[in-house]
């Protein structure tokens, strides 16, 4: 019987070892996944504040965009205007000068 009760000594500290063992594993199996999820929550939070970031920034080049796109429309038709303005400058130059030119005399040999 002692030998028996030895025995179920010797399984039982054996049996008390091994769930010790698998209780830290379980611990730290617990922990690293505590870890894993606070880095992914940190992730989370760093896509999101980035891809704001980001929304931002773009709708900012939208919009400076669109101010560039109105300001080109616009020298766009000051160059139109000027145009049509030296066109007709330059069409009344032509004509002052071709009124104020005399015209070539005409010799007649005989």
């Amino acid at each position: 019987m002692q030998i028996v009760n030895a025995c179920n000594k010797t399984l039982q500290q054996k049996l008390d070892f091994q769930r010790n063992e698998f209780e830290q594993k379980i611990k730290e199996l617990e922990k690293q996944v505590a870890q894993h999820d606070l880095e992914q929550k940190n992730l989370i939070l760093q896509r999101e504040e980035l891809t704001d970031d980001l929304r931002k920034e773009l709708a900012e080049k939208v919009e400076e965009l669109q101010c560039m796109d109105n300001l080109n429309q616009m020298l766009i038709v000051k160059e139109r205007t000027s145009n049509f303005e030296l066109q007709e400058a330059r069409k009344e130059l032509l004509s002052v000068r071709i009124l104020t030119t005399p015209l070539p005399s005409l010799v007649l040999l005989s």
